[in-house]
């Protein structure tokens, strides 16, 4: 999924997700935004992409490896850090907010999926966050 996100790959990252995705993120000081449905976070993040590459914006994502707090032969809740960096039309790289990712995924048919993802960043964006999670009112 990560590797999706960074290369701007979304059908690496649709690909990871199961049809009743959801996604909560939790900025400090701005209300929950939430993604429901696999559908409309591809859209939202389809949309993401455009801005980034509108205003030359190229996203890292740095990962510790994947801690599991639960899991079963067909269900897991995993957690990684995050350290978020960012890069504007190729000058220096910069780290610029860290995260906790939580996720829950699911085994189908021998597959695993995620089914519901919660980053909760530590500190304000870099950015307007309309650029960063371009949700409508509809889906939050």
């Amino acid at each position: 999924m990560i590797y999706g996100l960074d290369e701007k790959r979304l059908d690496k990252i649709i690909g990871t997700l199961a049809p009743e995705f959801e996604a909560e993120y939790r900025i400090p000081g701005e209300p929950v935004q939430k993604v429901t449905g696999r559908d409309n976070f591809e859209k939202m993040m389809a949309r993401r992409f455009e801005n980034f590459k509108a205003d030359g914006i190229q996203r890292r994502h740095i990962i510790t490896a994947p801690y599991f707090l639960e899991q079963t032969s067909d269900s897991a809740l995993v957690v990684i850090h995050i350290i978020n960096c960012t890069m504007t039309n190729h000058e220096n790289w910069h780290p610029f907010v860290s995260a906790l990712g939580e996720f829950r995924a699911i085994k189908r048919d021998g597959a695993w999926t995620f089914i519901h993802q919660v980053e909760s960043v530590d500190s304000q964006m870099d950015m307007p966050l309309s650029k960063v999670l371009p949700i409508s009112n509809s889906q939050k």
